[in-house]
């Protein structure tokens, strides 16, 4: 496995998701038979702190 060295202050911040690069997904297990889904439309925010 390759390993790679980070900077942590770099990596502290705010940032919006931008739903043109994302998408949020289920799969979901019912009686044998496995479904699928999505969402078209989301937003959010990711706050990270070391």
């Amino acid at each position: 496995m390759l390993a790679a060295s980070v900077d942590i202050d770099r990596l502290t911040g705010v940032w919006q998701i931008r739903p043109a690069q994302s998408e949020v997904g289920f799969t979901v297990r019912h009686l044998m038979v496995r479904v699928r889904g999505g969402f078209t439309r989301f937003s959010g925010t990711i706050r990270s702190c070391a």
